[in-house]
């Protein structure tokens, strides 16, 4: 009897998410950035996304001796689109039924994607949207016939918006909806806070209670429309927040970074603990609220206050689990 281990069948998303790819890479739209996030796909899915990559090419390369153009006759869009061709879809759809999965699935309804600490992954939805997210995160993507919603339960995530003027892109946040078209943008979301970013483009912020009808939001009163560079910050039971943010500070993390211009000691530890499990701890309040700037590698909680305390004149001390920042 052998041994070997018969690896595990690929799940519905992958499957889902394969047939869209296999969809891309044979559409005009193929370029050197889509082979790139294609890459990176087949790598993130530990196996998972490679084989159902596998199975579904199988199915495609079967699909290929059908006239699949036959199952709907539409213009085929400009190379310049990223959605790929609709009879692709068709295909693509096709291989799906020959899977058992459903049609449906082309369409990411009810999709979840999370990181874990110290990971990040890079998502391309059908529609070419791609979804950058940060360590720790959580999205769950549900594309309806009238609009495209994305619920951001926890974490951060950059958001490159495929335009689709008929279809508006709606990512909720708590009781806040962040609306955009064909725009980028990043939302971050903390147990009692939630920020956007905006990096292009044009996005508006508003209550959920805001937007019970409709999702169009800049319909709606009491929204925020951002401008780029544009920085939003709301916090439980505080007025909102509008300030102007760097691009590059905004995007940091996506290089293992993190940039602070003048900000508050105590911000800057928190932010730099979500990528260390030895926290930088600091028991002065006054402390907390020195300012501090430069950039600083994620992870490295020890670097961070070392270099801190060499340039503002603080203490390090080296304890179990945790470092202290305190006065000379």
């Amino acid at each position: 009897m052998s041994n070997r281990m018969t690896p595990p069948r690929p799940s519905r998303a992958a499957y889902a998410e394969a047939a869209a790819w296999l969809a891309q890479l044979h559409g005009a739209g193929r370029d050197a950035e889509l082979e790139a996030d294609f890459r990176a796909w087949l790598k993130a899915g530990s196996g998972d996304h490679a084989r159902a990559f596998e199975r579904v090419t199988e199915i495609w390369d079967t699909a290929g001796q059908v006239d699949i153009r036959g199952l709907a006759r539409v213009a085929a869009p400009s190379a310049r689109e990223r959605k790929p061709p609709r009879w692709r879809l068709a295909a693509a759809a096709l291989v799906l039924s020959a899977l058992g999965l459903g049609v449906f699935l082309l369409l990411p309804r009810g999709v979840q994607y999370t990181t874990g600490m110290g990971e990040q992954r890079s998502v391309r939805l059908n529609d070419g949207t791609r979804l950058s997210m940060n360590q720790d995160s959580a999205v769950d993507v549900d594309y309806g016939a009238r609009e495209r919603i994305v619920h951001l339960s926890r974490g951060e995530v950059l958001f490159e918006v495929a335009h689709d003027a008929q279809h508006p892109f709606v990512v909720l946040v708590g009781d806040r909806t962040v609306t955009a078209l064909g725009t980028s943008f990043v939302v971050r979301k903390e147990p009692d806070e939630m920020d956007v970013t905006l990096l292009e483009g044009k996005v508006s912020v508003a209550s959920l209670s805001a937007a019970k009808v409709s999702w169009a939001v800049e319909k709606e009163q009491g929204a925020i429309t951002l401008k780029p560079g544009q920085y939003l910050r709301v916090r439980a039971g505080e007025r909102p927040q509008l300030d102007v943010r760097r691009a590059d500070a905004a995007t940091a993390w996506r290089r293992g970074e993190v940039i602070l211009d003048g900000t508050p000691l105590g911000e800057a530890v928190a932010e730099m603990n979500r990528y260390d499990p030895r926290r930088v701890q600091i028991d002065d309040a006054d402390l907390g609220q020195v300012r501090v700037s430069g950039i600083y590698r994620t992870g490295d909680n020890l670097d961070f206050a070392q270099s801190v305390a060499s340039i503002y004149g603080l203490k390090v001390k080296e304890e179990a689990g945790h470092i202290r920042l305190t006065r000379q």
